[in-house]
């Protein structure tokens, strides 16, 4: 089980990411890091003429494994990992 301890929505190349520091409540002290990014769908029904409709959902991203032993330690390298995507 988890708790999320912090939460952080940055923006990098025009888009969003969000990135939850989680303390592991299996391994005692130990913090580590979910990653979102935000994405735009497209939603058209079958059956309709009318324009497009848009849904902002997160959707799980996968980056290099973060843990550390605190919490803010956990963020930095996680914003670092996150500094590192490529446009």
């Amino acid at each position: 089980m988890y708790d999320v301890v912090r939460t952080v929505i940055a923006v990098r190349h025009r888009r969003l990411y969000r990135v939850e520091v989680l303390k592991d409540h299996t391994a005692p002290a130990r913090f580590t890091v979910h990653f979102s990014l935000q994405e735009r769908l497209v939603i058209k029904t079958v059956h309709s003429r009318s324009n497009e409709k848009f849904k902002k959902v997160w959707v799980d991203l996968t980056l290099p494994w973060v843990e550390t032993g605190d919490a803010d330690s956990t963020l930095d390298q996680a914003l670092l990992r996150l500094s590192e995507i490529k446009s």
